[in-house]
């Protein structure tokens, strides 16, 4: 039984071991690089670039040119009874209607011919379409990165916070040996005693709590990965030094220039112009001609073809009356997005410059009550003041370690943002 209880605890500490050679270390910026190459909703949607690329080859084709074929056959042969339609033909026998002489043949083969630039711009306009399904997927690409990076800095906040109960829970550990002491020496009563046990065990349950968010969160990641290894966050790299020193005119200059949805902005409004192009020249009717080969009776003609439909009524006025209104459109849109670029990042700017100066100002909180409480803790161990003091200092050297982990989140937080909102977020 021995043996057996050994058996497993090697297995699972060797399994422990195994998962963690396995776990793959994942920086804030790698992370970016697995979400663009990997995520799963993301390779799909890449489809509609094979979508966009198909209607650039459907432009690209000629209209195929019509073939008729028609055979008329004489109702009334010559029977050579004149006055009686009926009657057999001189010599008995039914008509043979395989012969030229009672049949005639029509062959015509015809082309539809584009005009006024249809051609050409139908092919403009697909692929003018075709950029703006590449922004569009650019921009789904920007808001999934940002979900991703957003549950990254969830994860990393959820294993902070873990660390600092546990570093909490072990003075409180080392509390609890210390008072257990002193209450069989009869120097502090029992309720001073299971004061600190209550403590040690409500920082117990809320690092349960937070391992589990951790590892929902990792697991979460994980599938927005697409990678079956386990995940091991990095906290290396996460700010790119420039970016701390940028201006907010450098920031407003990438948000007008890479964002991307600024650049579907763009493109939509050259697509809308293409198409007011392509539906002007449609207003021009487009030439159906060809060549007839007709043998009648076996006696043979030869003839040309001609269709070209009068534009009386129907001139495409609905559909360039249409188009011109996606021109107008796309253009007051763009000028509504640059503007509200430039407002975004203005203010995403600001918050992160005041996110910036509060964890400083939270260093050094967290810096005088790790000297507090190493001054309170010496005098309590001294008797120079009571558990009640010790403890309350606690409470607040905790609250000012989550504080500045918080303070931290919102700090990285401000910095995704402005990534975002710039469109820098695509670099790495």
């Amino acid at each position: 039984m021995i043996l057996m209880h050994l058996a497993v605890k090697f297995i699972c500490l060797f399994l422990i071991i195994v998962f963690e050679i396995l776990a793959e270390k994942i920086s804030f910026w790698k992370s970016i690089e697995l979400v663009k190459k990997n995520n799963p909703i993301l390779v799909a949607k890449r489809y509609d670039l094979d979508l966009a690329k198909a209607d650039v080859t459907t432009a690209s084709l000629y209209p195929n040119p019509m073939f008729n074929k028609q055979i008329l056959m004489q109702a009334r042969p010559d029977t050579g009874n004149s006055g009686n339609p009926f009657a057999l033909p001189s010599g008995g026998g039914s008509p043979n209607y395989l012969d030229g002489k009672y049949r005639q043949d029509w062959f015509q083969v015809t082309q539809v011919f584009p005009v006024a630039g249809q051609y050409q711009l139908g092919i403009q306009l697909a692929k003018k379409n075709l950029q703006l399904s590449r922004d569009n997927l650019l921009e789904f690409e920007r808001n999934t990165l940002y979900l991703v990076q957003s549950k990254w800095i969830d994860a990393w906040y959820f294993e902070e916070k873990s660390k600092t109960l546990e570093i909490g829970r072990k003075y409180l550990e080392e509390l609890i040996k210390t008072n257990k002491l002193r209450y069989k020496n009869q120097v502090i009563t029992k309720t001073e005693l299971d004061r600190t046990k209550i403590l040690f065990e409500l920082y117990s349950i809320e690092i349960n709590l937070q391992r589990q968010y951790s590892e929902n969160s990792l697991n979460s990641l994980r599938y927005l990965y697409g990678i079956s290894t386990n995940v091991e966050l990095e906290e290396k790299e996460f700010f790119i030094n420039e970016d701390l020193t940028r201006e907010l005119s450098q920031w407003i200059e990438f948000g007008l220039s890479k964002r991307s949805d600024v650049l579907v902005a763009k493109s939509l409004k050259e697509s809308s112009g293409a198409n007011l192009k392509l539906q002007e020249s449609n207003a021009y009717p487009r030439p159906d001609a060809g060549l007839i080969y007709n043998p009648q009776n076996n006696d043979p003609y030869v003839g040309t073809f001609l269709t070209i439909p009068i534009a009386v009524n129907n001139r495409n006025q609905g559909n360039i009356q249409k188009a011109k209104a996606d021109v107008l459109q796309s253009s007051k849109e763009l000028e509504a997005k640059e503007n509200l670029v430039v407002t975004e990042i203005q203010n995403s700017y600001r918050e992160f410059i005041v996110l910036r100066d509060n964890l400083e100002k939270y260093e050094k909180i967290v810096q005088d009550a790790n000297e507090i409480r190493e001054i309170v803790q010496y005098s309590y161990l001294k008797g120079g003041t009571s558990v009640v003091d010790y403890l309350e200092v606690q409470r607040n050297w905790f609250q000012t370690q989550i504080g500045l982990i918080e303070a931290s989140v919102q700090y990285r937080r401000g910095y995704l943002q402005l990534l975002y909102l710039s469109g820098r977020i695509h670099d790495k």
